[in-house]
């Protein structure tokens, strides 16, 4: 992994809580809105994440940090 990936996602880690709502993540900057992430769960492509009844939808921070490892393409700038 470059460095350029290594210093996002120590970035974004830093800034996950344990549990986060889908619109944490977009305040983050993961994800365009709430409903992206809802279509991306009833399709498999999101990040895994609990359903919590009284809650609501949670990511584990470690799930939101692997599904960034696994589907973010790093562009270097030239």
């Amino acid at each position: 992994m470059s460095k350029l990936n290594n210093s996002f996602l120590d970035e974004i880690q830093e800034k996950l809580q344990p549990l986060n709502s889908p619109e944490d993540l977009v305040k983050l900057g993961l994800a365009g809105s709430v409903k992206t992430l809802a279509n991306k769960r009833s399709v498999g492509t999101g990040p895994d994440y609990v359903r919590i009844k009284g809650v609501g939808i949670r990511y584990p921070k470690q799930s939101t940090i692997d599904w960034l490892k696994r589907d973010t393409v790093f562009v270097k700038a030239s």
